[in-house]
């Protein structure tokens, strides 16, 4: 009982300090970013904040034939890491063209250098905001000092997307962004020695208070 209850309490931990150990810049570590009206981070064009909307009105993006968009990140810091695996978007979207789906490129960037990219068709005749889930696969890497994450949203070049519109920034339609685990780099470790307090203690390799030699 007191191996497992070290381990959980260690684990817990972790968990607690990724969250909580504050950066020197203003992004954090949680890992939904929903894509904002807002112009605060002085972007291309708008932010993607750690921040879920608290107003019923959506914001909306029309007319996609050929247009590129980018929402981005507050900036990190050289401590923060993100790990190896798959992020979850989810955007909304009309199209109220009779003819044809529109295609939407997402580029999910590290400042200008891409870390994959996914597509989503709209269908014609999307007449109300319909959400729609994509994934991107990711390798880890540590944040440098003031990086930013773009997602670089683009458009086909096509009449369809003429008549295709985005919605965001509301509660109804929070379209985000769900990355892997963000933390800050020292704790990485501890996320792998975690698991291994339960072995170390049976094998002698650590001992508990009270225990003989």
């Amino acid at each position: 009982a007191c191996v497992l209850a070290l381990a959980v309490g260690l684990s817990v931990n972790v968990v607690f300090l990724s969250a909580a150990v504050p950066a020197s810049a203003t992004a954090g570590t949680t890992s939904t970013f929903y894509l904002r009206s807002s112009t605060g981070f002085g972007c291309t064009d708008q932010d993607m904040t750690q921040a879920a909307p608290t107003s019923g009105t959506d914001s909306t993006i029309a007319n996609w034939n050929n247009r590129t968009f980018t929402f981005c990140s507050d900036v990190f810091t050289s401590e923060h890491s993100i790990a190896t695996g798959t992020i979850a978007l989810t955007t909304w979207w009309t199209n109220g063209t009779g003819g044809s789906a529109c295609t939407i490129t997402l580029d999910l960037q590290r400042n200008s250098t891409s870390l994959g990219t996914t597509t989503l068709a709209v269908p014609k005749k999307t007449n109300s905001a319909t959400s729609f889930a994509s994934n991107i696969g990711v390798t880890g890497f540590t944040f440098a000092q003031d990086d930013r994450l773009n997602l670089v949203v683009t458009g086909e070049a096509v009449g369809a997307c003429s008549n295709t519109t985005l919605y965001h920034d509301s509660t109804g339609h929070d379209s985000n962004m769900v990355t892997t685990t963000i933390v800050p780099e020292g704790l990485l470790a501890l996320l792998f020695v975690a698991p291994m307090v339960p072995v170390a203690i049976r094998r002698g390799w650590i001992r508990l208070p009270g225990r003989g030699r």
